[in-house]
């Protein structure tokens, strides 16, 4: 089984037996599509806890570890090792 990457290929559908381009097909008998990350420019513009490629740290409900009260949605974030997450009480 031969292995080739198509890097910046603009998929526009994949079916059962490979995937088709904006330029035409990639036939396959297994398709395996990735993404990459771009970081969004809020996140580069604050003061929010980033990794070192630029994903918003979160804990593990998915909370800002440098701003608790902020959620963030899943592409945008890296859940931090249990030994980088503080406990925070919250009382009312």
């Amino acid at each position: 089984m031969g292995i080739r990457v198509h890097e910046g290929a603009a998929i526009t559908g994949v079916e059962a037996n490979g995937a088709v381009t904006e330029t035409g097909r990639i036939p396959a008998e297994i398709t395996m599509w990735t993404a990459g990350f771009t970081v969004h420019p809020i996140a580069a513009a604050t003061t929010l806890a980033v990794s070192d490629t630029g994903q918003i740290v979160v804990d593990g409900t998915m909370r800002s570890i440098s701003h608790p009260t902020l959620m963030i949605p899943s592409r945008r974030r890296r859940i931090a090792p249990a030994s980088r997450v503080e406990s925070t009480a919250i009382t009312q």
